[in-house]
């Protein structure tokens, strides 16, 4: 039905206990998933061969030694078995609401379907042979999770197709490409699917790890890579996040989201000499505030 994508840290510290949950968490959606791991970073082989996944050790990197976007997808479109594809970051956990999420979106076509993010501490292995455990890690989000903001895209559901024309070489988990992606699916009119309000993606809370970038401490989103990201991306594409999407999966179905809330968006983050004005005259016609709400 669908196969899910990614590249892993090194798994030492809580990388490894965070990535094998993550990961076995895939593994035991139903229907299976076909999983591609790519990248040879310590403790990729052994947890690929553990869980019976498919591993692939090359990918194409930056000068720094981070596998670009574009190599990642461009590789997992020509090595899946399914038309469906979906790209989710190791330190996700996934649930059967995902692919119930993907069973609604997939008669679309060629779509794209995101959704925002729960931030909860786990920093134990889980118990996947618990018949109970992803009730009781419900509970736990339930009771101390976050949700993250609309800016942070931790999962891509889309049609093989989507980026068949390829994606600029941004440095992954730096900022700025996962915004491109849902700008460039709006921008050619793709359907974009929010799926928040079905789909509880649980990510586990971690330091930020920039590894691979020469940076001062606490200057993690400013480092080389993130930059040339920036640049790649555009100052449009920059801020785009799942509060674009035309469309919100919810538990009744497919719905369009408001408008007049998407066009506020727009003009307020593209056009903010134009909200300016407007809030300054006074003509506050319910579409245009300064804040962007």
């Amino acid at each position: 039905m669908i196969t899910i994508f990614t590249t892993l840290k090194p798994c030492r510290g809580q990388f490894a206990t965070i990535q094998k949950n993550a990961v076995m968490s895939w593994s035991l959606l139903y229907p299976s998933c076909e999983i591609i791991i790519f990248g040879d970073e310590e403790g990729t082989e052994q947890l690929t061969a553990e869980l019976g996944l498919r591993h692939y050790h090359d990918i194409v990197c930056n000068e720094h030694g981070t596998p670009l976007v574009s190599a990642l997808f461009m590789e997992a479109s020509r090595l899946a078995s399914h038309s469906i594809l979906a790209y989710v970051n190791a330190d996700i956990i996934l649930m059967k609401d995902f692919i119930v999420a993907v069973e609604a979106v997939k008669d679309l076509g060629t779509f794209l379907m995101v959704g925002r993010r729960w931030d909860v501490s786990v920093t134990e292995p889980i118990d996947f042979s618990e018949a109970r455990w992803e009730e009781e890690l419900r509970s736990v989000v339930a009771e101390k999770g976050r949700l993250h903001s609309a800016q942070a895209i931790d999962y891509f559901v889309f049609n093989r197709q989507l980026w068949k024309d390829g994606i600029p070489p941004f440095a992954i988990g730096r900022t700025a490409w996962d915004g491109w992606l849902i700008f460039d699916a709006c921008r050619r009119k793709v359907p974009v699917v929010d799926a928040t309000e079905v789909v509880m993606a649980v990510h586990q809370d971690h330091e930020y790890n920039l590894s691979s970038v020469s940076c001062e401490k606490g200057e993690h989103w400013k480092g080389p890579e993130v930059r040339v990201n920036k640049r790649l991306a555009g100052r449009q594409a920059v801020n785009s996040s799942s509060s674009d999407a035309g469309l919100l999966l919810t538990r009744e179905g497919l719905k369009p989201r408001r408008t007049s809330v998407r066009l506020r968006r727009f003009v307020v983050r593209h056009c903010p000499s134009l909200a300016t004005a407007v809030v300054r005259s006074g003509r506050r016609v319910g579409l245009i505030k300064e804040n962007g709400k």
